[in-house]
């Protein structure tokens, strides 16, 4: 597998990539595609769509509990999938099309977030609260923020949690110990990663920020653009973000300051880091390659349909979702 991922890779560095399949799942992909060992599971409001990441293949359609709209991106937990609904629930698909509730309701606001912790999960949503969860689904504990979670996730030894009003705060992971609070100009919606040991937050105004993670304090403050619609990634000690209209921006991670930028039309994309190369999506439905050292255009592919989440490696092929709920593998 290890090969075949090698050779994929050396193929798109080497030029244009080649068309392998294209799949529609029927749906908008407003909630998001996960991967999941051999398939890709591709998140809409009626369904989670499984798609056998090697041939394109729709293995099944994971459907909502009595209608009601899903709320989160799903969260592939060993065999099981798990995904937040507008009901404030958590559901999980097992061995069948129809969920379980693994968490039921208690406020009835949508789930927006789930992240893996521990033996169980993290979930919160328009409530602006979120609980830690075991493996059953039983609470462990229950912390709120200032507003509606934009993400949460496992940050070394914290949970982080984004809200509406700008708000970070961390928490110790096991018995959620609230350890700090960030408060920025703008609110964040995306997960914030890591890097280093430095925890980065994208804002939807165009400035980053880079915060002590075991204190919350800032380290530096930088604006890159007029907004930043998608989330920061962490690749060789850079911060890369697709701005609204000043393109896609490389940032050293420590210093804090702008290392290239590469032109790319209005984009709502995350990028993704493969191999030498950044993949980025714009509204103009074009697939851009960029060089990750320089930030030198290495190769452009019209897929018909906007790319705003970020492509996956997967075997021997590289994986891109378009908005419109399209998923096209590339060799």
């Amino acid at each position: 597998m290890k090969t075949l991922l090698l050779l994929a890779l050396a193929i798109l560095s080497a030029g244009e990539p080649v068309l392998v399949f294209r799949t529609h799942t029927g749906d908008v992909a407003d909630l998001g595609a996960v991967p999941a060992g051999d398939r890709l599971l591709v998140g809409s409001s009626r369904k989670i769509s499984e798609v056998d990441a090697t041939t394109g293949a729709i293995l099944r359609f994971l459907l909502p509990l009595g209608g009601t709209p899903l709320s989160s991106a799903p969260l592939p937990l060993g065999e099981t999938v798990l995904a937040g609904d507008a009901a404030g629930r958590v559901l999980a698909w097992t061995d069948g099309v129809f969920p379980a509730i693994r968490a039921p309701s208690f406020r009835a606001r949508a789930i927006t977030v789930l992240a893996a912790w521990d033996d169980g999960f993290l979930e919160g949503g328009d409530g602006g609260c979120v609980s830690a969860r075991g493996p059953g689904g039983e609470r462990v504990w229950f912390r709120c923020t200032g507003g509606p979670l934009g993400a949460v996730r496992i940050a070394g030894d914290r949970v982080l949690a984004a809200d509406s009003t700008g708000q970070i705060t961390a928490w110790e992971p096991r018995r959620g110990g609230l350890r700090w609070t960030y408060r920025t100009d703008t609110p964040v919606a995306t997960t914030p990663p890591l890097a280093g040991d430095a925890v980065v937050l994208a804002g939807t105004d165009g400035h980053l920020y880079a915060l002590d993670p075991a204190r919350g304090t800032l380290r530096w403050r930088l604006h890159v653009g007029d907004g930043i619609p998608g989330a920061a990634v962490v690749a060789g000690g850079r911060i890369l973000v697709a701005t609204r209209s000043r393109g896609l921006v490389a940032v050293d991670a420590d210093a804090g300051r702008i290392v290239w930028r590469a032109p790319l039309p209005d984009s709502a994309a995350t990028p993704a880091v493969i191999g030498e190369l950044i993949l980025a999506g714009a509204t103009d439905g074009v697939l851009r390659a960029f060089d990750a050292a320089t930030g030198a255009g290495r190769w452009e592919l019209s897929l018909g349909g906007e790319v705003v989440l970020p492509a996956v490696a997967a075997g021997s092929l590289v994986l891109v979702v378009t908005r419109d709920g399209e998923v096209i593998g590339l060799r």
